[in-house]
């Protein structure tokens, strides 16, 4: 199980390194409704995760292993696909990092996030972690791994637990530091979210860069030999 859990970790980093919806929960703390969106916003993540990896690790368990838990060779290609989608989606990181002097922009819509409600929170919660094309990349990539270990049940879901929970870290800390230090939290929270505007693109771009390569190499060493 520990080589299981080894495993899941570069890929919830990936997930929890994503700028938005870190600092879409930072603009929901100073919104008219800052605990009920937060609270919502965090329940609508933590069900997109743990929804969508249950579908894609269905799908994934029987086509992409056998027995030993080795890559046939549809599990192969489909770790090639995602490797490939890796790159592509680091390549286009790097396109879109801010240069020196550049000011950061954010999505029009987060302009209207003070005014979000709890239930539109939840939705866009879900919609950030299970429907996000690279969550759901990264996501799929994570389940193929664990389906290959191919361990029990209960362990199985032991290390989806864990995989939710550290893809979730960065995306709650912000709500934990302001629930402990209430009106307080504005400045580090406020330099928070322009260190995550200047810096994340670089860093997201290396992170699936990794993966991306790591990924493809695996696949290739399947098909080849």
């Amino acid at each position: 199980m520990g080589p299981a859990i080894g495993d899941q970790l570069p890929f919830a980093i990936g997930i929890a390194l994503g700028p938005i919806p870190v600092i879409a929960v930072i603009l929901m703390l100073f919104s008219a409704r800052p605990v009920s969106n937060c609270a919502a916003y965090l329940t609508g993540w933590v069900c997109g995760l743990a929804i969508f990896s249950t579908i894609v690790l269905v799908v994934v368990n029987p086509a992409g292993t056998t027995g030993g838990g080795r890559d046939t060779p549809i599990g192969a290609i489909v770790r090639l696909a995602i490797g490939i989608g890796l790159v592509l989606l680091a390549w286009r990181e790097w396109r879109h990092r801010r240069r020196p002097g550049q000011k950061a922009e954010l999505p029009r819509w987060m302009n209207s996030i003070g005014n979000i409600r709890p239930f539109q929170a939840l939705g866009l919660g879900a919609a950030f972690s299970g429907l996000h094309i690279k969550n759901a990349t990264l996501i799929f990539g994570a389940m193929l791994t664990l389906a290959q270990a191919n361990l029990a049940r209960a362990q199985t879901v032991g290390v989806v637990v864990l995989f939710i929970v550290l893809s979730s870290v960065s995306v709650l800390a912000p709500f934990v530091v302001y629930l402990m230090l209430g009106e307080r939290a504005a400045k580090p929270l406020g330099t928070c979210k322009e260190w995550l505007e200047a810096n994340s693109a670089t860093v997201m771009t290396v992170v699936l860069l990794i993966l991306g390569t790591v990924a493809i190499g695996k696949s290739l060493g399947t098909l080849i030999g």
